[in-house]
């Protein structure tokens, strides 16, 4: 469902099935790994913008003391994402200077010259970084995710009680060290 209504939203469900969508999911990579660098279509590049200013919110949301778990779980979820978009952006700011530059009849021919040159090793890389966001935009398997394993978040904070809580709390700490080093998974 994640594909169909934010990767390939063109498409309407009843007339193409989920598999085909992925099919010309996959043939939108491969031309992008080939290095022709099309923009990104106007809804990948919205769902996008929605989930950088998303993260961008979590993560005030989080410097101002508002803490929780799963905050802090869909912040480190968006973060590569937010990512590859800046770098996306970059790339594509990258390849308008030099076709502006390289189409530009008042500087030197030598100059546009150099300009074309690095304008083609510009759009190939900005075509892989454009494939690398469209990657991470793939949902993961939720076996794949599980096999990857979860990190966890392991706060331990010392109740009340004063040198019995804090030595709680260090044994409780050393115990978690312990086991995470020497568990067989």
């Amino acid at each position: 469902m994640y594909v169909q209504r934010v990767l390939a939203p063109r498409f309407d469900r009843r007339s193409a099935p989920p598999l085909r969508r992925l099919a010309r999911l996959s043939a939108a990579v491969r031309a992008l790994s080939r290095g022709s660098a099309p923009p990104l279509s106007a809804g990948i590049e919205q769902h996008v913008q929605s989930l950088v200013r998303r993260h961008a919110k979590l993560q005030q949301e989080m410097s101002s003391g508002d803490f929780s778990v799963a905050r802090a779980r869909e912040v480190a979820r968006l973060a590569p994402i937010a990512d590859a978009h800046a770098r996306v952006q970059e790339g594509a700011a990258e390849v308008r200077g030099l076709r502006e530059l390289a189409d530009d009849a008042s500087s030197e021919a030598e100059l546009r010259e150099l300009a074309r040159a690095e304008l083609e090793e510009a759009e190939a890389a900005l075509g892989v970084q454009q494939e690398s966001l469209v990657a991470l935009l793939v949902p993961v398997d939720d076996e794949e995710e599980a096999a990857a394993g979860r990190g966890a978040l392991v706060e331990l904070h010392p109740g009340v009680g004063g040198n019995e809580a804090a030595t709680s709390a260090e044994v409780c700490s050393s115990a978690r060290l312990w086991w995470t080093r020497h568990a067989p998974w």
